[in-house]
């Protein structure tokens, strides 16, 4: 139950945290409350996926999957691709670097580009959406949609 009720206080923080910073407008705000949970997303993914692996081998693969936020600052979304394939390298480098180390590099490397295309490239198109004229609208009609079809899926 404690896990359970953990989970629901952390949702309704990151929940108003995230309606408060697309009704700011402001891109800055909006930017690092992005870079916030997509560093959590990154981390809840990272610690399932290589729990196997040492904290600083995580840390380095979150550190790696932010690349593509930190160019979506610019709004220009071939910076974020460029980005996106950069980090993917650094992604085999980290895994080159500790092959001799473990036996399912490829496992491991194929986890860390699945949480860099769904969690890193997701969250930076999202400031990128931000970014555009009517983008906050957008976003909220996003998170109701979502909002609505998890709420559904509950009762089901």
């Amino acid at each position: 139950m404690l896990f359970r009720s953990n989970r629901i206080i952390t949702a309704v923080l990151f929940g108003a945290l995230w309606l408060l910073a697309i009704c700011a407008g402001s891109l800055p705000v909006f930017w690092l409350v992005v870079v916030i949970l997509c560093a959590a997303g990154l981390n809840e993914f990272f610690a399932i996926a290589l729990k196997d692996r040492a904290r600083r081998y995580r840390l380095a693969a979150i550190a790696i999957g932010i690349l593509p936020l930190l160019a979506a600052y610019s709004r220009r979304p071939d910076m974020v691709q460029a980005s996106f394939i950069l980090a993917l390298f650094c992604a085999a480098i980290l895994t080159i670097a500790d092959y001799q180390k473990k036996d399912d590099n490829f496992l491991c490397l194929a986890k860390i580009c699945a949480g860099l295309a769904f969690i890193g490239l997701t969250t930076a198109h999202l400031v990128l959406l931000m970014a555009e004229a009517r983008g906050a609208r957008w976003l909220l009609l996003l998170t109701l949609i979502i909002a609505a079809s998890d709420t559904g899926a509950y009762f089901i």
